[in-house]
Order: structure tokens, then C-alpha cells, then sequence
């Protein structure tokens, strides 16, 4: 196959091109996610209540990802993942028998061709009434079809991973006040 100069520099120049986000956009920290879960909340029995000590951002860097030409910024992450996690059935603001440390490890959303996942890592240090101390580590996910590249898209699959990592640990906080 013969090509011109200019054709192979147009196909460089597209490929390298191609990796380049041209707009950012990011989470809304004012945003709650609640998830599906919440509609069925109120069918479930009394959750364990929980109060959450502290939450720690110890991800390597602050961007969620890039989505075709869309580079999702991290900037508001944490203040909406506080928000979400705040919003979770048995949080409480007061002591509670059940404390809760969270350290943030990853986040992020990556898309290949028409799909698209959102990831949230957290390591969980929970202890309960009677003191016992367990560590765990979560995975929130949201595996979906990606449409159009929308922000709305991307902060609808965050909001998804979280109502997954919520509806994980829910479980096993359960789990430690029926102990």
C-alpha cells in the first residue's frame, strides 16, 4: 500500500490526538448519591447505626479518568463522597455503637469503546460495641453502556458505585451490631 506524506501525517497526527481529553468535567460535590437502593429504604429493617470517625483521601491523584474526549476532573470527589456516605441508612452525626473509618484508595471511571465503568476503592476500619476491630477493603462498581460521553452519564455511574460500595459495607455493618 502506497501513502502520501500528508496522509501519514494526518493519521499520526489523529492518533496522537486521540488521547487528548478537550473538555473536563467532574463530580458535583453538592450532589448525594443515593442510588437505587434508597428507593427500597424504607421496606428494610432499622440499619445498624454507624458513626463515621474520618474519612482520608489517599488517592495518588485527584482525576477520575478520561471518557473519549472528556477528562473527568477529581476536584469535588471527596466532598461528594462524604455527602453520599453521610446519606447512607444508620450514618449518625452523634456516637454510635458502631465507628467507621474510611480511607478513600482509588476512584475512577474508564470507558473502552460503548462501555464504561466506575470504580471506588475504600479500606474500611470498623469497630463495634464490644470493641473487636476489623479492616476490609471495597469495591463500588458501575459497569453500564456509555452513550454520548455525558456528564450526566459519568456522575450517574458515580452515584451507582457508591450505592454499591454502600449497599457492601450496610451488609457488613449489619452484620456487627447482630454480633
Amino acid at each position: 500500500m502506497i501513502t502520501s506524506g500528508a496522509s501519514v501525517l494526518a493519521l499520526a497526527t489523529a492518533v496522537a490526538l486521540a488521547g487528548c481529553a478537550d473538555r473536563v468535567v467532574g463530580i458535583r460535590p453538592e450532589a448525594i448519591a443515593l442510588g437505587p437502593a434508597a428507593a427500597s429504604a424504607a421496606s428494610t429493617p432499622a440499619p445498624c447505626r454507624f458513626h463515621v470517625d474520618a474519612i482520608e483521601d489517599r488517592r495518588e491523584g485527584q482525576d477520575l479518568g478520561i471518557m473519549g474526549p472528556t477528562r473527568v476532573s477529581g476536584e469535588g470527589f471527596a466532598a461528594w463522597f462524604r455527602r453520599g456516605i453521610a446519606a447512607a441508612p444508620g450514618h449518625s452525626v452523634e456516637p454510635a455503637p458502631v465507628r467507621v473509618r474510611i480511607a478513600i484508595v482509588k476512584a475512577y471511571i474508564q470507558a473502552l469503546s460503548t462501555l464504561k465503568s466506575a470504580n471506588i476503592v475504600v479500606k474500611v476500619h470498623l469497630t463495634d460495641a464490644q470493641g473487636a476491630f476489623t479492616e476490609k477493603l471495597y469495591r463500588g462498581v458501575e459497569n453500564s453502556t456509555n452513550w454520548w460521553n455525558t456528564e450526566a452519564e459519568m456522575q450517574d455511574a458515580f452515584d451507582a458505585a457508591l450505592a454499591d460500595l454502600r449497599r457492601q459495607l450496610g451488609a457488613d455493618l449489619a452484620a456487627s451490631c447482630r454480633n
